[in-house]
This record gives C-alpha cells, structure tokens and sequence, in this order.
C-alpha cells in the first residue's frame, strides 16, 4: 500500500515539474562530469530526492547508511524511509529503509499487488546497505539489498511481464512532515552514496545523466510556493552522492 500511495501521488507531482532550469551539482563536483539535461523540481507532499527520466531504465542501485530513528512523531505509514525505485506507468518497483534498523527495516514492493516482502536482514544504525533493483527484460524483476558491514545479501524476484520503466528515484519519505513543527535546525535524515543507473540498451551512468534529471522537494503546500520541509543537498561526486534533510524552514 504505501508503494502504491507513493507512485500515485509521485505521478501527480512530476505532472507540475517547474520549467526553470535547475543547478543539480555542488561545488565537488568534478568539471568533467557527464550530465544529462534538467527536468526541473518535483514539488511533493511526501518525499525528496533525486528522479532520473526521460529514458527505458533497466537498473537502479545506491548505498545508504542506516541512520538513527529522527523524526519524533512519525506517520502511520512512513517512518522518513530511504527509498530506492524504478517506476513505469502500469506497475513501480521500490525498496524501503526504515531508520533505527532492526528485523524488518529492509523491505521490497511491487505495486499494484505484484507481491511485497523483508529481507531477512537485521542491520544496525551505522551499517551501509548496497540497494539495487534490476529488471531482466524477461518479465523479472529482481530485488537485492546487501548489509556490507555484515557482509550479508538477500534477494527476491518478481514476474512483472513485459513493461517499460520510465523513472528511477533515490531519496527519503516522510508524509505529513509539514504538520509536525520544524526542527531548530536542518537534521540529515538519510546519506546516499554509490548511486548507480543502467538503461535498456545497456548505457551506464549516474543519477546525473546521461538522461534527464529532477531534484525532488518536499514543502508545506506540495508546490513551489511552500517551504521545504524535505530536500536533498546538491549532487556530488559525479551525480553518486547526496544527502537527504529535515529543513528548519
């Protein structure tokens, strides 16, 4: 259910991607970077990160370190989880990593009732976890998450049929931030390294490009006349990583 909350409601909000161009990399950011175009900014009312588009996208991975439990009053159905996704317009693919780790905090969803399922993993704040979700163009979909620090991998696997996945997200959720007051000053909810996208035809890149590339905020209102209560840092180390935060407004 929550997958398929998020889909909807990301559908709607890429439906408003703002028309000026946008600044996706930080000042360490080598100069040399191969870049895509920008999709602009996704405003929403549940989540913020990065959304690479515009491309048939096979493959999607990122490293996240497991962060301590931040958000004080959490959402029924959101707990500031990591998510990791590949997303088309019948059926959407995700991994959620719910802060504090423990048995159950690493979890996979197909939308749509293809199945959902956690990895036997029990990691500890502070480990890294490898994601990746891998689509074989045979009808399957793969699902894999690797505690490094424990050197433990799990992976399930999925008949979706023949389908054409259009987005890849990275990023943190949180509904119903904006009702909660902010916090004195901007906390990290969730770090991102190693991120990693393959298309159809095989090419290889980065959450920069080659293809087109949005910043997802989460503000107030859900639009651009809010205030951020959730976005990403700047891309850095060739469009691999990013931080996600709780903003003070």
């Amino acid at each position: 259910m929550r997958g398929h909350l998020t889909r909807v409601l990301y559908a709607a909000a890429a439906a408003a991607v703002a028309l000026s161009a946008l600044s996706l990399t930080g000042s360490a950011a080598p100069a040399t970077a191969a870049t895509g175009s920008s999709g602009g900014t996704i405003y929403t009312n549940w989540g913020a990160g990065y959304q690479a588009q515009g491309r048939w996208l096979r493959f999607v991975s990122a490293t996240v370190t497991v962060t301590p439990r931040r958000i004080p009053n959490p959402h029924a159905d959101s707990n500031g989880d990591a998510q990791l996704s590949l997303e088309s317009a019948g059926t959407s693919s995700y991994i959620f990593v719910v802060p504090g780790g423990g048995a159950n905090s690493v979890s996979w969803e197909q939308s749509y009732g293809g199945g959902m399922g956690s990895f036997s993993l029990q990691p500890k704040v502070g480990d890294q976890l490898n994601l990746s979700i891998y689509y074989d163009r045979q009808g399957h979909t793969q699902f894999t998450a690797t505690d490094i620090t424990q050197g433990v991998t799990r992976t399930a696997q999925v008949t979706v049929g023949n389908l054409v996945y259009t987005k890849a997200f990275v990023g943190g959720l949180a509904y119903g931030l904006e009702l909660q007051s902010p916090p004195p000053k901007d906390i990290e909810l969730w770090h991102f390294t190693a991120s990693h996208v393959t298309t159809y035809t095989g090419q290889h890149g980065t959450l920069l490009g080659p293809w087109q590339t949005s910043k997802v905020v989460d503000t107030t209102n859900g639009n651009s006349t809010g205030s951020d209560v959730l976005s990403p840092s700047a891309l850095w180390h060739q469009g691999q990583s990013f931080r996600v935060f709780w903003r003070h407004g």
